[in-house]
């Protein structure tokens, strides 16, 4: 039955009318292969103001690279984002994480059409609490775009972004994800907030204890 709600909840954002093609929402943290996250994520926008909702899923492909996918509506009308997570240093001792998030998306807003190679170098450490861990993480994504109208256009876009995994010990197969992103040139600013969830091929798996 959760497993249910939660579908419902995600295609249900999904279809609503509220640009998050331009998160990272993301660690160099990989799943065993099996196992999989779908993360729901509302952001706040400024400059143009706006609220845009999107979910991202993640496949793990082996212990170092992932297959992720993306589908938002809101402020920008529609966008769709296909990449490949490689993290080459893993997150041991003293290490942090550290690799690359790139791919290609496509955004249809106010009649224009844009497409993007972005690039999203990562880096994140987890850090063990009393109540479970946090893994912050950041990320200076590179977009190259398109943009096609009357008068087709290229740029290229700068960001700063950072964001922290919040897992609760209580909270299984959940957990939070609260990112932002800083406009260098031709980007956007951003608050998001997300919801990490785990699955596999059985289903969700959610409990609180």
């Amino acid at each position: 039955m959760k497993s249910w709600i939660l579908a419902a909840f995600v295609f249900g954002i999904i279809g609503t009318t509220a640009s998050a093609y331009e998160t990272v929402m993301t660690t160099g943290e990989i799943k065993p292969v099996g196992e999989y996250t779908l993360t729901p994520e509302l952001q706040f926008l400024s400059d143009p103001s706006g609220v845009d909702v999107a979910a991202h899923l993640e496949l793990p492909i082996d212990e170092g690279s992932a297959f992720r996918a993306e589908a938002g509506v809101g402020t920008t009308d529609m966008f769709l984002g296909a990449y490949f997570k490689f993290i080459p240093f893993p997150d041991v001792e003293g290490q942090p994480a550290v690799g690359l998030n790139s791919g290609l998306n496509y955004a249809a807003d106010a009649g224009l059409s844009t497409f993007t190679a972005r690039f999203e170098p990562i880096v994140s450490k987890k850090l063990s609490t009393g109540f479970g861990y946090l893994l912050p993480y950041g990320s200076l994504p590179v977009g190259i775009k398109h943009r096609t109208s009357g008068n087709d256009r290229n740029d290229v876009a700068f960001q700063v972004a950072a964001g922290m995994e919040i897992m609760i010990n209580s909270w299984k197969g959940l957990r939070l994800m609260p990112e932002f992103g800083i406009n260098l040139d031709n980007s956007t600013n951003y608050i998001s907030i997300a919801a990490v969830l785990d699955f596999d091929n059985e289903g969700f798996h959610l409990s609180f204890e």
